[in-house]
């Protein structure tokens, strides 16, 4: 894996947990505020389409290949041995 990868893993890892733990220590407001959202038809899309993206560009910064530039599938890059 590449050293950005860890990193981002190790980021999303600590994000959720500090989510979770907000969510735990505000679980009215927390369950307030998700009955809101999905009381809104556009904002719940907007949260959506903003996660899909941040899902995709993960899995876009695993495949990229930083030193050419060029999307390529994980068993065509040099260096990495982990890939199938």
């Amino acid at each position: 894996m590449s050293p950005l990868t860890i990193f981002l893993a190790k980021l999303l890892g600590l994000y959720c947990i500090v989510a979770a733990l907000a969510m735990m220590i505000r679980k009215q407001s927390t369950v307030a505020t998700i009955q809101a959202l999905l009381r809104d038809p556009p904002l719940l899309l907007f949260v959506e389409v903003f996660g899909l993206a941040a899902g995709l560009a993960t899995i876009a910064e695993e495949r990229l290949d930083c030193r050419h530039g060029a999307l390529l599938p994980p068993h065509h890059r040099q260096g990495h041995d982990d890939a199938v």
